[in-house]
């Protein structure tokens, strides 16, 4: 297991060796940590939550007073409960009363550690909720939108990751991972450009109604070194701590990157998740989507999501092994960024946050059985 660990890391080392000065990922200080083995699995509690009217199909978080938040995206009610599962109070809904939205249905919802939700329709409508779920402002951003631009520092040349949706929400900013999927400027049609010139992270200044400007510029050298291997996998997803430190990492790369508040990256870390299937059919065109599009994102693995934790200093890196594999997996990195654990998790478990002494998975929808339940345990 030991030479295993050594020799990822004597190929991150070569890998950023040889890469681009110029790409700011490539600028980062590595920091290579030998893994420390605290623990090989986690003991999962699983927390079965009251009973509720909705369509199993929805967004989940939990803020720093202990409760537990569920977003139903097809009837927009906001559901909370306290740590134990049990029901405090339904909320919003659609419509033009008190309290309500008319963000129409599938919107996505992105929620503060302090409370408030912001909703994002389709058509860069936004609905933004303060913490009693009632005190909230609607705005369009629409009729500003140029739907020619393709600068690539402009944020109206992206749209948001709709199959993969990542958004964080501080001190009224929303953050939300972009790209372009614009013929003049993408991965898929000018690939060289957009791996170098394009911006990972897009903000909405949620008081003002404006959007600021982009963050983090450009892809790993991993990308831009073989953009056809990796074109089915360009999402990227991210955190932001209390003191503004921005963690990102990319759904093909290995390694996790820390970068300042104007988000340039500063560190690189990380180790490849265990077995997970890599073997990507390369493609640089939309036109074979059946080819190797579907086939990569449904049947090999990828990193698929980062959780920091404020109160313990602990970073979750969730990953997606393969269509064969029988569990996903999770890494815990401490601050020191020190890898602490690779264990098995169920399929599609990612940690969302902390109420003491438990840290909580997202909510698990059984729209057959009719239930949503969270996974929690303790380190």
């Amino acid at each position: 297991m030991k030479t295993y660990y050594l020799s990822l890391l004597f190929s991150g080392l070569l890998l950023f060796s040889c890469s681009n000065p110029e790409n700011t990922f490539s600028a980062a200080k590595t920091v290579n940590k030998e893994p420390e083995t605290a623990f090989t699995e986690l003991k999962l509690d699983n927390l079965q939550l009251d009973s509720v009217y909705c369509s199993y199909t929805g967004v989940s978080s939990l803020d720093e007073s202990g409760r537990i938040i569920y977003y139903d995206k097809y009837f927009n009610f906001v559901y909370t409960f306290d740590e134990n599962g049990k029901l405090i109070e339904k909320a919003i809904g659609k419509g033009r009363g008190p309290g309500e939205t008319t963000i129409g249905q599938g919107a996505d919802a992105v929620f503060s550690t302090s409370g408030e939700m912001a909703l994002i329709g389709s058509t860069l409508d936004f609905d933004y909720f303060r913490s009693d779920m009632k005190t909230h402002e609607y705005f369009s951003m629409y009729a500003s939108y140029n739907h020619n631009s393709t600068a690539p520092d402009n944020f109206d040349t992206y749209t948001y990751q709709w199959d993969y949706f990542v958004g964080r929400l501080r001190d009224d900013i929303l953050y939300i991972a972009a790209i372009s999927d614009r013929d003049e400027f993408s991965y898929f049609t000018t690939p060289d450009d957009y791996l170098r010139t394009s911006y990972r992270i897009g903000r909405i200044d949620l008081i003002k109604k404006e959007n600021m400007s982009m963050l983090v510029k450009g892809f790993p050298e991993l990308y831009i070194q073989h953009p056809d291997k990796y074109s089915s996998f360009q999402n990227s997803f991210f955190d932001i701590s209390d003191d503004d430190r921005l963690y990102l990492g990319f759904e093909s790369d290995p390694h996790l990157y820390e970068c300042d508040k104007d988000g340039k990256p500063i560190y690189s870390f990380g180790l490849a998740g265990r077995d997970i299937q890599n073997d990507y059919i390369p493609g640089l065109s939309f036109d074979d989507d059946s080819n190797y599009y579907l086939k990569n994102r449904e049947e090999k693995g990828y990193y698929s999501w980062l959780e920091y934790i404020d109160e313990t200093g602990m970073l979750f890196r969730s990953y997606v092994k393969g269509k064969d594999a029988q569990t996903d997996g999770l890494q815990i990195y401490r601050s020191d960024k020190t890898m602490i654990a690779d264990v098995d998790v169920p399929k599609g478990f990612k940690v969302l946050g902390y109420i003491k002494p438990y840290y909580y998975s997202q909510v698990s929808e059984d729209a057959e059985q009719r239930k949503l339940s969270i996974y929690r345990f303790k380190l």
